[in-house]
């Protein structure tokens, strides 16, 4: 993980980092259950399943996502841990979203530019 802080205050990611964030975007989650989004959303975070637990406790760490401990799943008396993004894993998740279209169509134009006819 790079968790580079330049003039900017923007926080970089890896691909897997990016691919939880984004799992969690729109609801709460276990880690089994970001382990299979992940997998759905186009094979983003390929890799062992403790890669996964390391790349989570880092973006737990810098507090891009927080760990909650739910009760009466399935276990009664034994907690069930999801993880959800905090307000902090918004903003950096938009500015990622923002800047990856951002380069994005950058590089659309100019290999369109350099790949004529393609």
């Amino acid at each position: 993980m790079y968790i580079n802080t330049h003039e900017d205050d923007q926080i970089s990611l890896t691909l897997k980092e990016f691919a939880i964030l984004t799992a969690l975007a729109d609801r709460p989650a276990s880690a089994y259950t970001i382990a299979g989004i992940c997998a759905e959303d186009a094979n983003t975070a390929r890799g062992s399943y403790g890669s996964l637990h390391v790349a989570i406790q880092r973006l737990a760490r810098v507090s891009l996502i927080k760990r909650i401990e739910t009760h009466g799943y399935r276990n009664p008396g034994k907690p069930r841990i999801v993880y959800q993004l905090t307000a902090t894993g918004q903003l950096i998740l938009k500015w990622h979203c923002d800047r990856l279209e951002h380069l994005t169509a950058l590089a659309r134009r100019r290999l369109s530019a350099a790949l004529p006819g393609q």
